[in-house]
C-alpha cells in the first residue's frame, strides 16, 4: 500500500510538471497515475467504513437514498435541458467552474475554446447521468444487502473493496472503445486548457497541488511542502 509521503512526493512531481506545456496523452497518463495512487488510499479507510455499515438501519439507507434522488433531479434538470443550446451552455458553465478552481478566472479566448472542444467531444450528458445512476443503484444495493445479512467486518470491507475496484475507473461501466474516446477527449481538452493559461494561472494550479502535497505531507508526519 502506498503512503501520504510516498503520494506527496508524486503530488510533488506533478507540481514541477505542471509549470510546463503538456499534451493530451501525458495527462491522461497523470490521470492513470493519481487513480493509482488515490485508490489504494481510500481501501486504508475500509476498516473504518466497514464499522459505520454495521451500523446503519434500513431506515438510514431509505434516508439516503431519498437525498441521493433528490441531488439526481436537480441534476437531471441542470444537465438535460430540453432546448440544445441552453444544454450546452449549462455544460460550457460547469467546465469552466471546475477549470476555474485550478485556474483561477478563464479569458472569454479560453471558454471559446472549451466550448468549441466540447461540442467536438464524444460525451453525452444523458449517458453520463445514466452511468453515475446506475453505479449507484449497484452500491446501494450492496449496501442493503450487508444491511439484511449482517456479515462480518471482515467480508464487510472485502465487499466494500470489490465496490471500490469496481468503480475506480479502470474497468468502465460503457464499452470499452467509447470509455476510451470520452477520456482521450476528456484529456485533450485538459491539455488545451493548460497549454493556453498564462503564467499567472499555471502558478495559481502549482498553489492548489502545494496545498495538496502539504496535506499529504501532514498525513505523513513529514512536514510542510518542498519549495
Amino acid at each position: 500500500k502506498m503512503s501520504p509521503s510516498f503520494t506527496a512526493t508524486a503530488c510533488a512531481q506533478l507540481r514541477a510538471e505542471s509549470l510546463q506545456p503538456v499534451s493530451g496523452e501525458k495527462l491522461c497518463r497523470w490521470t492513470d497515475t493519481t487513480r493509482d495512487l488515490l485508490v489504494p488510499a481510500l481501501e486504508r479507510t475500509l476498516p473504518a467504513a466497514a464499522d459505520v455499515v454495521l451500523t446503519l438501519s434500513p431506515a438510514q439507507l431509505d434516508r439516503l437514498e431519498a437525498r441521493y434522488q433528490e441531488r439526481t433531479a436537480k441534476m437531471r434538470s441542470e444537465m438535460l435541458l430540453p432546448d440544445p443550446q441552453a444544454r450546452q451552455e449549462a455544460v460550457l458553465e460547469r467546465t469552466v467552474k471546475r477549470y476555474e478552481d485550478f485556474y483561477g478566472k478563464l479569458s472569454t479566448q479560453q471558454r471559446q475554446l472549451i466550448d468549441s472542444r466540447l461540442r467536438a467531444a464524444p460525451v453525452d450528458p444523458a449517458m453520463a447521468m445514466d452511468r453515475r445512476e446506475k453505479r449507484h443503484v449497484e452500491m446501494m444495493s450492496e449496501l442493503r444487502a450487508m444491511v439484511r445479512e449482517r456479515p462480518s467486518a471482515t467480508q464487510v470491507q472485502e465487499r466494500l473493496r470489490l465496490l471500490v475496484r469496481r468503480f475506480d475507473g479502470r474497468t468502465p461501466v460503457e464499452p470499452a472503445s467509447q470509455a476510451r474516446a470520452m477520456a482521450e477527449a476528456n484529456c485533450e481538452l485538459a491539455a488545451s486548457v493548460h497549454n493556453s493559461a498564462t503564467p499567472q494561472q499555471r502558478q495559481a494550479l502549482a498553489e492548489k497541488l502545494r496545498g495538496w502535497e502539504s496535506d499529504l505531507r501532514a498525513l505523513a508526519g513529514a512536514g510542510p511542502a518542498l519549495a
